[in-house]
């Protein structure tokens, strides 16, 4: 089926092993962070070998290897890497300093983390009995891990599983998601994309459409009284109808979303998969009511549009695809027939609004998208009567069933996958530029350089796929599943289970 979608058969054969055979999973996986290509070829000489002069020369003048590639990532030429590293080195120790006193000085910490047991005692320290260069390399390790072991908000950050185990299914294990992976998801401005779309027209869109799905021509929705093609020209012209005039709450959102997705697709050609992929979602939509509709677009929007925010925003964002799925869960083991038609069953019992009422009532505290959209279902106030009904509006009960039906583990994947991408087309939900930097500010500068992937930590490495970057890639953040655990720790959106409670 993915093939038939228009995917690699390699690619789609990773998605399917990651998302456990779930073709919905996959294709969403595909269509917004896929997964990198095997390697069919040998790396290019000519690129390996314009890296390795700067370099070299870095190295000749005495500098660590790991820091000389870092700089040369963030500067691009070796004057300024060089530049950068000496002045570096002017600074460490009033940077070590201030990393010491950022440590010291804790904020509170969060009401789930509060009674914090000591962790276990750390194992015989052997650092005297190692060479200079390995004795250097952990102490810089350990300050992505902070004093003593802990973070910030006094969480255990070593990740050593007990068996000595790097893997994801290791460590993810011990750690459950903390408070920073739920709350609002920050509000991303669709208006700000209206100006970017003067040079198309309705018409357009019908063109485009029709070119990418051909079958969308004899498609019909709104129970079979409108083409899909007019629907959507109607959808770039004016929004969303039920919702409104243009300038109602939700169509200032809807609309320049839409929009934007679609001066967004006009770059692409007309079978290029990301457009095929997302011209189909909209059309399929349009079979079912304008809420889907909304919902679609607005999630389609954001998954071009996320990697503007913070990284402790895009991290957000990315766990949005796990927690709607495991709203629908609820959803179809608490509401049955939520999937049957309309002459079977009333508006408010079918799972387009019984999800609005959901987003509505929890979508701030679980952190859930399309806020405005959901509260302004024209079917809202009766989804409140059949949620009373089902005794389904106890908030904490709610949210604890819907925290248990996430997983850690699906989680480390997907950051794994999309992060070490190594297609240059790739479709990120996370913006790698932003990684070196947030870990600078909010760690230390020794520990900005763990996010690269080194051959002396190539155990760290093992088992992942890809293991290691290419040639293009090298001076990109590589990240190990250890370094990505403790900075998800750092950031507070992972805490270790013995403290969750």
């Amino acid at each position: 089926e993915l093939v038939a979608m228009g995917f690699p058969a390699a690619l789609a054969k990773q998605a399917l092993l990651l998302c456990q055979n779930s073709v919905e999973a996959a294709a969403d996986m595909l269509l917004s962070n896929p997964p990198p290509l095997p390697a069919e070829s040998v790396e290019a000489e000519g690129a390996t070998s314009a890296l390795a002069e700067p370099l070299a020369e870095l190295l000749a003048m005495g500098f660590d290897e790991m820091r000389a590639r870092g700089a040369l990532s963030i500067h691009g030429s070796l004057e300024a890497a060089a530049e950068a590293l000496l002045l570096e080195q002017d600074g460490a120790v009033a940077a070590d300093a201030s990393s010491s006193q950022r440590n010291q000085s804790s904020a509170t910490p969060p009401v789930a983390v509060e009674s914090v047991e000591d962790p276990p005692p750390l194992a015989a320290d052997t650092t005297d009995h190692e060479p200079p260069r390995k004795r250097a390399r952990r102490s810089r390790h350990s300050e992505i891990q902070g004093s003593e072991g802990r973070n910030e908000h006094g969480v255990s950050v070593n990740v050593e599983h007990p068996d000595g185990g790097l893997s994801v299914a290791s460590l993810a294990e011990k750690f459950a998601f903390g408070p920073a992976a739920f709350g609002p998801i920050a509000s991303r401005s669709p208006a700000e994309a209206s100006d970017r779309t003067t040079l198309l027209s309705a018409n357009d869109v019908v063109r485009m459409v029709v070119a990418s799905h051909p079958q969308a021509a004899k498609m019909r929705g709104e129970r079979g009284q409108q083409k899909v093609t007019r629907m959507l020209s109607n959808c770039f012209a004016q929004g969303l109808w039920t919702f409104g005039p243009p300038c109602s709450p939700v169509n200032t959102e809807v609309r320049p979303a839409f929009r934007y997705i679609m001066s967004e697709m006009h770059k692409l050609e007309p079978k290029n998969p990301k457009r095929v992929s997302i011209i189909t979602t909209l059309v399929h939509a349009c079979e079912d009511c304008q809420q889907v509709q909304a919902r679609e677009i607005l999630r389609i929007y954001g998954d071009l549009t996320s990697q503007n925010q913070t990284f402790e925003q895009q991290l957000k964002y990315s766990l949005l695809r796990q927690k709607e799925v495991a709203l629908n869960r609820f959803i179809t083991d608490k509401h049955k027939g939520c999937d049957l038609d309309h002459t079977q069953v009333q508006p408010q019992q079918q799972r387009p609004h019984l999800f609005s009422g959901y987003v509505a009532y929890i979508g701030e505290d679980f952190g859930l998208d399309g806020l405005d959209a959901a509260k302004n279902d024209r079917y809202l106030s009766q989804v409140w009567e059949e949620l009373e009904r089902k005794k389904a509006l106890k908030k904490p009960r709610l949210l604890q069933a819907l925290q248990r039906e996430m997983s850690v583990t699906e989680w480390l994947q997907t950051l794994l996958a999309d992060i070490n991408n190594q297609s240059a087309e790739a479709n990120r939900l996370i913006n790698r530029g932003c990684i070196f930097n947030w870990v600078q500010a909010n760690l230390s500068n020794e520990a900005a350089y763990l996010v690269f992937c080194d051959e002396e930590r190539a155990d760290e490495f093992k088992g992942q796929d890809p293991e290691k970057p290419t040639a293009e890639n090298q001076y990109q953040p590589f990240l190990s599943t250890k370094v990505l655990v403790e900075m998800l720790v750092q950031a507070n959106f992972l805490i270790a289970k013995d403290a969750s409670s």
